[in-house]
């Protein structure tokens, strides 16, 4: 019974590690995502501001 116990223990530990680790990893996309679209952003208004610097 004690190992039947252990077994099942282990069994949800693992799953709760699986589906905590997924969470983890759509977290750490979705603030890659987020300096990607900064960086563009900065990338964007830096070409702006070398546009009208060039035309005056």
């Amino acid at each position: 019974m004690n190992k039947e116990f252990l077994k099942r223990n282990l069994c949800i530990s693992l799953s709760s590690f699986l589906l905590t680790g997924e969470l983890l990893f759509a977290q750490e996309s979705t603030k890659l995502d987020e300096v990607n679209i900064i960086e563009n952003a900065i990338s964007n208004y830096q070409s702006h501001l070398q546009i009208i610097k060039n035309n005056p």
